[in-house]
């Protein structure tokens, strides 16, 4: 399993937000350390400018401003051709070329 520096980021924010202390977050970002993380490719950035431009013409949540984050991790996943794990499959439905897996069920979707 792959992470995001956005899925990264977004895990140090809710710590953060939790108040979690620093032994505690210390050892969260011990644990990130071991994760395997999708680097920044010069590419991504036209990337995810190609999927918020077909989601802001689908009438697609993910072309909205709150959803930035979402949007870099599909773009993400779009790029690196891996499948997106996620809670919530409708939230990404409708964008081209993304794989997505289903937290909750372990069968997977391609959504084009």
């Amino acid at each position: 399993m792959e992470f995001t520096f956005v899925s990264v980021a977004e895990l140090l924010y809710e710590a953060r937000h939790a108040g979690w202390g620093e032994p505690r977050t210390a050892d969260l970002t011990e644990k990130i350390r071991l994760l395997l993380l999708i680097p920044f490719d010069e590419r991504l950035p036209a990337v995810w400018a190609r999927l918020r431009d077909l989601a802001r013409r689908r009438g697609h949540p993910l072309a909205q401003p709150l959803h930035t984050d979402d949007l870099w991790i599909a773009a993400c996943a779009v790029l690196y051709e891996a499948p997106l794990l996620t809670g919530n499959e409708r939230h990404f439905g409708g964008l081209p070329s993304l794989t997505v897996i289903s937290a909750k069920d372990p069968g997977t979707s391609s959504v084009d």
